[in-house]
């Protein structure tokens, strides 16, 4: 007892504390408050002691202080009397009032606040937040908005107050002034001027819902709170985001509150009672519910249009009343459910993966427990894939993504919900496979990616040497067109994706691709696409959770059944041979892509089926459409990843035994199609240098084919093409890579005057052989024995005599020369082979065969003894070339026996003295056509190019042949001596073989009047114009052993 006492004295003491801390204020605050109609000054200094007691309030409110009621009454008494001549003070002067009074209400008057000062405080704040019949001090009669928003502040506290109040019952009767009230309110949330005044007058209406108890007399504001909520929604452009979400939670709040089917019950059971009916009220029956029902589902019309909405704040509070009124008004507002499905699908179109599946969550949860939900998703479906066709041929994107949403998003709630329908599922692929068929069927000149541009031709930069390289490539699109059509694709192919992970996505699968084996055309495409879109997506899930789980499932074994059936389909596509060029390619692509899919499957255990599929796949790479090699490419590279080869020419190189007996079977019984050599072409540029040693039978084969149909030139030069090829890639083996200084070896060295230590060598060697001589010319004639072994086996012994000794010993090469490969046999046969077709018509091929014979020299050039025979061989026909009528096959021939030159050295040299004459003649027909074209640009012409090929010919003759020949020395100064001044490779190469020539020769033009050494006047001074007289030209040559002497003539 003594400690309830003390407890009670202690309160008692603080709460005198607090009035003494507060009295000073208030009776200051009273004091002026009584002159405000008599004393400007007062009016001056209200708002002075109005802050001062609004400051101890905060204080006394931060503090938790004990402010009870009856503190409350006492500073409410100064307050009043300000309040009461409101016309006589300032907003401002109100505003703080106004604080004042929402701390008294919060923290005082909580539970205690009289029935009368709430009603007078009501009518009070309706009229001050309303700005009726306000007459301030303020020159302007407009309420300001910062005392609207505390006004509204007020309200919301007051209205808070009384519903923790025991008679708030009885303050709800007064219908009229809370009827005024609420539409002070919603005028100021469709009318505020800014966000706070409606962020503050939501906040009131919010706490006025709240604290009514009676439904009925809430239901007659339904219609008002409704509409001016709806009309806040529709700007939704102009709202900001918080307001509409707060109109969203409190129309949520309001139609909990009135039309949830235990309310609407209790309404139409009340409706029933006889005499319920008041004097002009409408009675709340089911004519009243329904209408009620109606005019709802319009307003919610315009507030679903928020799904749409960027932030997410709104579409959550959007989902939260939609799941209250699905959950909640279910019977009341069963008009509304199909509306409210589609929007709760339409809020996670754009969320991310976390709050799309909230939100497909709550959807779920609510099909699972109404029926009428999970009826909703079914009819929507079938309407929209009904609709799919006609929406993916228009122009608008957004519905086009919005629609593949919607089916994605019911096709797996259903799934999930374990719904199947086997008609839902037909009528999903046959509008799938209208869809895409509509979209391949657009403008073909769009469709078609790139045009066959003839030869195929595949970099090696588009081959990964490291089938690694493949993860981070993928399979373009073969369907390439407008953006806005690949769009479309694109659209559908994420639809395919979210389809893949339903229970329906096999039976699906299955319908098109049995509807692909009897479709043609487009349709045909749009089939595989689908198929392969579907079946790609579908088998990775299943095979991924089966391996987790070990445990096989339907689902699995359909998507093997649909893979095992698709991947038979592709593989007999792709050892069809094509007719269709244009719609062909396309569906090969799709059937590489799909053996892509099934190596990846199976793995290691697809190396069983590379005897049937690695044919085809490398065929593929020599297409002519760019797509359709990158697609091969890539399947090589998945191939050679998935059965543990290192690289795609890994690949090839271990399963060379399957292609090498493909395409030799197809050269033997003499298949002319260009598909072998094509997939040989293929095997050699993707293996390299390796594969080479392999191609022994298959060369025989080439040749025997060539032998055959060499009347065919497009497969002649198809053939020849794999041949050039093999001599490519054997320019790459470090077997027959030339020796360092190869070329260097056949360079003539520059003239150099003998030394007395050498002349006196030479005649040291000259007299001991001539003593030699007389020795053997005394000695009786014996005859040797007939030697046992080879001689140059005797090499080791030599016979001290040295009679059998040759001249030179025997070159190093000689004795260290590897022995010939099975790819330098190759390459031999191959060269040899040009000397029959570098006279065919085609001029194409002659060039191609040039080209080869330049390469293969190089190659060749190690093993002399099967070189210079070759050479021997081919001089015929490549000589020929160099006077070919056209300008590039001479060219390219002038190349040819440059290199020629380089590898064989002085070898050539008597063929070049027999043919000087033809070709000085052939130098001279050009040289005149390049004086008739001489002028700007003239080193793009033909002559000039062809002029320049057989400078650089003669430059090679001169360097790595030789010349000893006076003639032919005098022709080519002749023939090069205008470029001496201006072409430092001439200069530097004539004067290597004879640096005194050079110069006199350059004497003799500058003295003939050509200046710097041009070739204008060359045919004059071959005539002998601007020189001595006739007396002096006939003058003899000095003759001397051992020395040769140049003609000169001098001016007298």
């Amino acid at each position: 007892m003594a400690s309830r006492n003390d407890l009670f004295q202690q309160v008692k003491f603080h709460r005198h504390k607090e009035l003494q801390m507060l009295k000073p204020h208030c009776v200051a605050l009273s004091q002026i408050a009584l002159r405000l109609d008599k004393s400007s000054d007062a009016r001056k200094d209200v708002i002075k002691y109005l802050e001062s007691v609004l400051e101890v309030l905060r204080s006394k409110a931060r503090g938790n202080a004990n402010l009870d009621g009856k503190l409350a009454d006492y500073v409410f008494f100064p307050l009043s009397h300000v309040l009461r001549q409101k016309e006589y003070i300032s907003q401002r002067a109100l505003e703080l009032s106004l604080l004042c009074l929402r701390i008294l209400l919060s923290d005082g008057w909580r539970t205690t606040l009289p029935k009368e000062l709430g009603t007078q405080l009501l009518i009070l704040l309706t009229f001050i937040a309303g700005g009726l019949s306000m007459k301030t001090n303020d020159a302007s009669s407009e309420v300001s908005e910062e005392l609207k928003i505390v006004a509204y502040n007020c309200l919301e506290t007051l209205f808070s107050c009384y519903a923790q109040t025991p008679n708030a019952k009885d303050l709800a009767e007064n219908i009229g002034a809370i009827g005024h009230a609420v539409t002070v309110l919603l005028s100021g949330v469709t009318s505020g001027a800014s966000k706070d005044v409606q962020l503050s007058a939501l906040a009131a209406l919010d706490a006025f819902l709240l604290f009514i108890n009676d439904k009925e007399a809430l239901a007659s504001f339904l219609p008002g709170i409704t509409s001016s909520l709806v009309k806040t929604l529709q700007q939704d452009s102009r709202s900001p985001w918080r307001v509409l979400k707060a109109s969203l939670n409190l129309l949520s709040t309001l139609l909990e509150a009135i039309l949830n089917d235990g309310q609407v019950e209790e309404f139409l059971k009340s409706s029933d009672k006889p005499g319920k009916a008041s004097d002009g009220e409408t009675p709340l029956n089911e004519s009243w519910l329904k209408a009620t029902a109606g005019q709802v589902k319009i307003a919610l019309r315009s507030a679903v249009k928020l799904q749409y909405h960027q932030r997410l704040e709104v579409q959550q509070a959007l989902l939260d009343l939609c799941r209250v009124i699905l959950e909640k008004c279910r019977k009341s507002l069963a008009d509304s459910t199909s509306m409210l499905v589609e929007t709760i699908i339409g809020i996670s179109w754009k969320q991310s993966a976390d709050d799309k599946s909230k939100s497909e969550q709550v959807l779920y949860h609510l099909a699972t427990v109404d029926n009428s939900v999970m009826d909703s998703i079914k009819s929507g479906l079938h309407g929209w894939i009904t609709s799919l066709p006609r929406v993916i041929q228009s122009n608008d994107d957004k519905a086009k993504e919005w629609l593949a949403h919607r089916i994605s998003v019911a096709t797996r709630i259903l799934s999930d919900l374990g719904v199947e329908s086997n008609v839902v599922g037909d009528l999903m692929a046959n509008n799938l496979r209208d869809s895409v068929s509509a979209v391949i069927a657009g403008p073909r000149a769009e469709l078609i990616l790139v045009q066959s541009s003839g030869d195929s031709e595949v970099g090696q930069d588009l081959i990964f040497r490291n089938s690694n390289d493949y993860t981070s490539q993928m399979f373009q699109p073969v369907f390439v067109a407008q953006k806005s059509q690949q769009e479309t694709l694109g659209q559908l192919q994420v639809l395919l994706k979210q389809l893949s992970q339903s229970t329906w996505a096999p039976t699906i699968s299955r319908n098109m691709l049995d509807h692909l084996q009897i479709a043609s055309g487009d349709e045909r495409l749009a089939c595989f696409w689908l198929t392969l879109n579907t079946l790609r997506d579908g088998i990775t899930k299943d095979v991924v959770f089966d391996r987790f789980t070990s445990l096989g499932s339907s689902t699995s074994d359909s998507w093997l059944e649909v893979l095992e059936e698709l991947y038979s389909y592709s593989l007999s596509l792709l050892l069809t041979p094509w007719k269709d060029q244009q719609e062909d390619w396309r569906l090969q692509s799709m059937a590489l892509e799909t053996v892509a899919l099934q190596a990846e499957h199976l793995k290691s255990d697809f190396r069983l089926e590379l005897i049937e599929t690695l044919y085809p796949v490398v065929h593929a790479v020599g297409s002519s459409e760019p797509q359709l090699q990158r697609h091969a490419i890539l399947c090589l590279n998945i191939i050679a990843q998935a059965c543990n080869y290192q690289s795609a020419s890994d690949l090839i190189i271990q399963n060379v035994d399957y292609l090498v007996n493909a395409v030799a079977l197809k050269l033997n019984m003499f298949d002319i199609s260009p598909q072998a050599p094509q997939v040989l072409l293929m095997m050699i540029k993707l293996a390299g240098p390796s594969l080479l040693p392999y191609l022994d039978d298959l060369v025989d084969s080439i040749f025997a084919a060539l032998d055959n149909f060499h009347g065919y030139p497009r497969l002649v030069e198809l053939l020849f093409s794999v041949l050039r090829e093999i001599v490519s890639e054997g320019s790459k083996s470090d077997v027959l890579k030339p020796t360092s200084g190869s070329e260097t070896e056949h360079r003539k060295q520059p003239y150099r005057p003998r030394t007395v230590e050498e002349v006196a060598a030479l005649l040291s060697d000259y007299s001991q052989r001539m003593k030699i001589h007389n020795d053997e010319r005394n000695t009786p004639n014996e005859h040797e024995p007939f030697p046992q072994e080879p001689w140059q086996s005797s090499t080791s012994d030599p016979d001290p005599s040295g009679g059998d000794q040759p001249d030179e010993p025997p070159t190093p090469n000689a004795l260290t020369t590897p022995p010939q490969s099975k790819t330098y046999h190759l390459l031999h046969r191959i060269t040899q082979l040009t000397q029959h077709y570098l006279t065919h018509p085609s001029p194409t091929l002659r060039l191609s065969l040039l080209q080869l014979t330049r390469t293969s020299f190089v190659l060749l050039q190690r093993y002399p003894d099967t070189f210079l025979p070759l050479i021997h061989t081919l001089w015929p026909v490549l000589i020929a070339r160099l006077y070919d009528p056209e300008t590039y096959i001479s060219i390219s021939a002038s190349q040819t026996l440059g290199q020629l030159c380089r590898s064989a050295g002085d070898f050539l040299r008597t063929r070049f003295e027999t043919e000087w004459g033809e070709l000085r003649r052939f130098f001279w027909r050009v040289h005149g056509r390049l004086r008739a074209e001489k002028g700007r640009g003239m080193q793009f012409t033909h002559a000039y190019q062809t002029w320049d090929a057989l400078v650089g010919l003669l430059l090679a003759v001169v360097e790595y042949v030789g010349v000893v020949d006076d003639v032919m020395a005098d022709d080519l100064l002749e023939m090069l001596g205008g470029e001496l001044g201006r072409r430092e490779d001439v200069r530097t190469v004539l004067e290597r073989w004879d640096r005194d020539a050079v110069w006199l020769e350059m004497q003799m033009r500058l003295r003939g009047g050509e200046g710097e050494v041009g070739m204008d006047k060359e045919m004059e001074m071959k005539k002998g114009k601007g020189m001595l007289g006739p007396a002096a030209r006939e003058r003899e040559t000095p003759v001397l052993d051992g020395w040769r002497f140049r003609s000169l003539e001098l001016e007298g």
